[in-house]
C-alpha cells in the first residue's frame, strides 16, 4: 500500500480513498460491489459526497486480503483476453487493407514473364511477381529462347527461318481476362512436347500432351514429340480465338497439327509425312472463311510442299504412299497441296528440299521462300504462280556448282519456266501440273 500522503482520520473522495489504497478510483467502486469496501454516503440526491475512515479501511483490508487477489487475478485474466481478440483484428484488418491497395494500386494483369532455372515465373507489366509454375524441367531453355518465340512470329537473323510462339499471354475465351499458353522446350530438346493453360491467377486450366505413337508403313514411331510452335486465332470471327499447334516427332518425320478451342479440346487434327516449319492465315477464296497456309517439306517425295486447310474441316493426312503412308487414318482434307520442285544447288547441300517462309503481301499473292536454294515462289490467291524470283544467293551458288561466269537473263528466264512446269498439285487422287482445289476437284 503506498503512503497516504492525507492528513485525519477520514478520507473524503473516490480519489483520496484510492490514494490510500495504493489503486484507482475503478478498482475502489469495484471492491465496493464485490467486497463490500467500507465506504460512506453523507447528503442526498444524485451525487452524495463518498468518505471512509481509515481505521475502517485498514480492517478491511486484513480481512479481504485472499478474496481481492483473487478477483484482481479474474479481473486482469478477463481483460488480458482481449488484447489477442484485438491483436488478431487488427492483423485481419491490415491484410485486407494491404489486398485492396495492392489490388487497386498494383497492376494484377499478367503481361510479362521470366524463366527462373526450372520455373516460369509470371509478371505484371511493371515486373512485379504475380504467380510462378514449377516445370520440373531442369534444363528448361532460357529466358532469351522464350523472348525470341514470344507472342508472335519472328524472323531468325541467323536465316531468315520463322521463330514461331512458345509463350503467349493473351485473352483465348473472350472473358476480358488474359489466358497464358505456354509449351515446354528444353536444351537437348528431351522432355518437351507440352503445351499448358493457366488463367490469370496462376490455376492450370488444361495441358496436351503433342503427338503419340503412330505407325506409318511398316514402321511405328513413339511418342517423343516437341512443340515447333502454336498460334491463336479467331477463325469464325465469335470472338473466340482457337489454338493452333505444330508438332513433331523429336528423331523422325511425323508432323502433328492441331487445332483446340479454348478449353483444349481438339477440334481437328492433320498429319504430314515431313515437317511443316511455318503458316499464315489468310482467307484466300473471299468466302469470309481464313484459312490456314502451311510451308514445310514432304519426305516421300523430298520436295518443299504448302498446304491448305479448312479449319472447321481438319482431319487425315498428306497425300503419301508406302512406308510413307499411315492407316490410321483417311486421306487428308487439305484445299490445296503443292509440291516444289529441287534445284541443282539445294540438291547439293540436302537431301531434302524445303520451304523456309511463308508470307502474304500487300497485293495478296504467297510468297514463299525455299530454304537452301533461296528462291522465292510467288502464287495467286488460286495457287497459279506468278512468278519467280532468284536470288542473288541462288545465283552465286548456281555459278561456283557449274563454273559459270554468271547467270545470263537468258539463262535465268530459262530457269523459271523449268521451275514453273515442275510444280505439282494434288488433285486429290494424283499428281497434276495446274492448280487444283483438292475440296472442288473431289
Amino acid at each position: 500500500m503506498k503512503e497516504n500522503k492525507q492528513s485525519g482520520e477520514f478520507l473524503q473522495s473516490w480519489k483520496e480513498i484510492a490514494v490510500y489504497l495504493g489503486c484507482d478510483p475503478r478498482t475502489c467502486r469495484r471492491w465496493e460491489k464485490q467486497l463490500n469496501l467500507p465506504v460512506r454516503r453523507i447528503g442526498g440526491g444524485e451525487r452524495p459526497r463518498i468518505i471512509a475512515f481509515k481505521k475502517d479501511l485498514n480492517e478491511w483490508l486484513i480481512s479481504t486480503g485472499q478474496k481481492r487477489t483473487e478477483i484482481e487475478k479474474k479481473h486482469f485474466f478477463k481483460k488480458s483476453a482481449i488484447f489477442p481478440i484485438l491483436l488478431i483484428a487488427g492483423i485481419l484488418v491490415a491484410s485486407l487493407t494491404i489486398g485492396w491497395v495492392t489490388k487497386v494500386f498494383i497492376p494484377q494483369t499478367p503481361a510479362r514473364f521470366q524463366i527462373d532455372n526450372s520455373k516460369l515465373v509470371i509478371q505484371n507489366n511493371r515486373g512485379n511477381t504475380l504467380w510462378q509454375y514449377e516445370t520440373g524441367i531442369e534444363n528448361l531453355c532460357a529466358l532469351q529462347v522464350y523472348m525470341n518465340h514470344f507472342q508472335y512470329k519472328r524472323i531468325s537473323e541467323k536465316n531468315e527461318a520463322r521463330l514461331l510462339p512458345h509463350l503467349i499471354i493473351k485473352d483465348i475465351d473472350a472473358d476480358q481476362k488474359p489466358e497464358i499458353l505456354f509449351s515446354t522446350q528444353t536444351q537437348n530438346e528431351y522432355g518437351e512436347g507440352e503445351l499448358l493453360c493457366f488463367n490469370e491467377d496462376g490455376k492450370e486450366m488444361w495441358r496436351l500432351k503433342a503427338g503419340r505413337e503412330m505407325k506409318f508403313g511398316t514402321t511405328v514411331y513413339s511418342h517423343d514429340y516437341r512443340i515447333k510452335g502454336f498460334d491463336v486465332c479467331d477463325f469464325d470471327e465469335d470472338g473466340i480465338r482457337e489454338i493452333l499447334v505444330i508438332a513433331r516427332h523429336r528423331n523422325h518425320y511425323p508432323n502433328q497439327i492441331a487445332l483446340l478451342d479454348p478449353t483444349g479440346r481438339i477440334i481437328g487434327e492433320y498429319w504430314s509425312s515431313g515437317y511443316l516449319v511455318d503458316y499464315g492465315f489468310f482467307d484466300i477464296d473471299d468466302d469470309g472463311k481464313t484459312e490456314i497456309l502451311l510451308g514445310g517439306c514432304n519426305n516421300e517425295y523430298k520436295k518443299g510442299c504448302i498446304v491448305v486447310l479448312d479449319p472447321k474441316n481438319i482431319s487425315g493426312g498428306s497425300p503419301q504412299a508406302g512406308e510413307y503412308a499411315c492407316t490410321e487414318f483417311s486421306k487428308g482434307t487439305e484445299k490445296y497441296y503443292v509440291l516444289l520442285p529441287r534445284t541443282e544447288v539445294d540438291k547439293k547441300e540436302s537431301e531434302i528440299g524445303a520451304v523456309n517462309s511463308i508470307d502474304i503481301q500487300k497485293n495478296r499473292t504467297f510468297l514463299v521462300s525455299m530454304r537452301i536454294c533461296h528462291l522465292y515462289f510467288e502464287f495467286n490467291r488460286d495457287f497459279s504462280l506468278q512468278t519467280i524470283n532468284i536470288s542473288h544467293n541462288f545465283k552465286r551458288k548456281y555459278e561456283a556448282i557449274f563454273n559459270a561466269q554468271q547467270t545470263t537473263p537468258w539463262l535465268q528466264d530459262k530457269m523459271r519456266k523449268e521451275l514453273r512446269d515442275k510444280i505439282l498439285y494434288s488433285d486429290g487422287k494424283q499428281w497434276v501440273g495446274h492448280p487444283a482445289n483438292i475440296s472442288i476437284s473431289q
